[in-house]
């Protein structure tokens, strides 16, 4: 998915500590013996991103061995078909791994980074699906996923804010919007034409790392929050930039 692929991203470049963190011990152990067989460099912590507590112990221990965390990227949850029938359990599940438990995390790790006087920068992988709302579009069967990334957009264009009253320059927010990605968790839904236009991993990879290496504010673009989807009357693969100012 794209995280194993980011992973692998910032492998290929040379980081000097890269640590992966899942909730499934299987994923874990298998990614990280795939990475360390050509670099001793990668670290795995079993946390789950709706259990704020190890999450937070997880930033905490980073901390205490590394001095500082520069990059972390929050790339949890998927897209599932809910709509009127949906339990209030999943719809509930749901809406916290996408929504709030990133905000959340965000937000703990902006307290530390300003506690700790350090630079930081977090890309939030949202969603197409995030800025329907506003946008016009929308998508059947959205109940959960639509609205999660929706309140993560709200809330880092609310944080972006108050970290310019707060004259921070050490942070910086970066965000992502795909449309949808051809990962293998939703091979099935595309297939079935649930999900249409799917974008490759690698094209949601270079944009990330475009963003992180501001290669598009050295290009004048007004923001850090970049939207890559599929345009079929050109059949080709656009960027856009959004100002959260006005969004």
């Amino acid at each position: 998915g794209i995280g194993k692929a980011l992973a692998r991203r910032f492998d290929e470049d040379g980081i000097k500590s890269l640590y992966l963190i899942s909730r499934t011990p299987s994923k874990l152990t298998q990614t990280v013996k795939e990475f360390n067989d050509i670099r001793k460099c990668v670290t795995s912590r079993q946390g789950d991103i709706i259990n704020f507590n190890s999450i937070k112990t997880i930033i905490d221990d980073i901390y205490h061995i590394e001095g500082a965390i520069d990059i972390w990227v929050n790339n949890a949850g998927q897209w599932y078909p809910h709509s009127l029938n949906t339990s209030i359990e999943d719809l509930a599940n749901n809406l916290n791994l996408i929504g709030n438990a990133p905000v959340l995390i965000t937000q703990y790790l902006v307290q530390k980074a300003i506690k700790e006087s350090k630079e930081l920068k977090i890309l939030n992988i949202l969603s197409q699906a995030g800025l329907w709302d506003i946008s016009g579009g929308i998508l059947d069967n959205n109940l959960s996923y639509g609205p999660g990334k929706s309140l993560l957009r709200s809330y880092l264009f609310h944080l972006e804010h108050e970290l310019e009253l707060y004259k921070d320059k050490k942070i910086r927010l970066y965000g992502l919007f795909p449309g949808t990605v051809g990962t293998n968790k939703l091979k099935k839904e595309i297939q079935s034409g649930i999900l249409k236009e799917p974008i490759p991993v690698e094209y949601v990879v270079d944009a990330s790392m475009d963003l992180l290496e501001d290669n598009l504010l050295a290009q004048n673009q007004p923001t850090r929050y970049l939207a890559i989807k599929y345009n079929s009357e050109r059949k080709c693969i656009e960027k856009l930039h959004y100002d959260h100012k006005k969004l």
